[in-house]
């Protein structure tokens, strides 16, 4: 059996993608409770300085006695509060700030892409390029029920994503098992609710 994918990718792919290897990458409970208390951390110092210096103000207004802002303070302050609220930023938001900084510098927008997968290995076609190549070059598959995600490498976000209606051979339903058949290797869910899960 052999599958044919015909595709081009959009920002809606490469949304997906960013949001699944999020998921691929998830820190465990532990990392995720760290960044967690160290976003409040400076968010609580941060902003206790500032009341601090707006308190000094305050009290030299109110008795006349001059003062200034110290501008160092004033730095420090808005250093720590915007690194607090960049660690406690949602990663649905983060999914989306880094999916557009990809999509903007992706140079092969709408450039369709044939893929064809059998057992002894998978080929691709660009109106500019045609490559094969044996499944070893693909270190894990992933799908979240509209796509699959066949990435490049363990501590990579390089994938050939498919989407579920570009198949144009083959029933994309039973291509994770043959998959898993030709490589040996899971293909992995990424349930909707936790691909969108903002605190992972």
């Amino acid at each position: 059996m052999e599958y044919q994918v015909r595709t081009a990718y959009t920002e809606e792919t490469v949304e997906a993608l960013v949001a699944v290897d999020r998921v691929r990458r998830k820190r465990p409970l532990w990392a995720r409770i760290v960044v967690w208390l160290a976003g409040a951390l400076f968010i609580f110092v941060g902003g206790g300085a500032l009341v601090v210096q707006a308190a000094v103000q305050f009290r030299a207004i109110l008795y006349r006695t001059g003062g200034r802002w110290d501008v160092g303070t004033l730095i420090m302050t808005a250093f720590m509060i915007g690194a607090g609220l960049t660690l406690l930023r949602p990663r649905k938001r983060q999914d989306h700030i880094t999916a557009q900084g990809i999509w903007k510098s992706y140079k092969d927008k709408e450039v369709e892409t044939i893929f064809r997968f059998a057992p002894e290995g998978y080929w691709y076609r660009t109106p500019v390029s045609e490559c094969s190549y044996d499944y070893s070059t693909l270190s894990d598959f992933w799908t979240d029920g509209a796509y699959y995600f066949l990435f490049l490498g363990a501590g990579r976000r390089d994938a050939y994503v498919l989407k579920y209606t570009d198949f144009t051979q083959g029933d994309p339903a039973s291509f994770a098992a043959a998959l898993e058949k030709w490589t040996g290797k899971e293909v992995r869910q990424a349930r909707r609710e936790e691909r969108w899960d903002d605190h992972s």
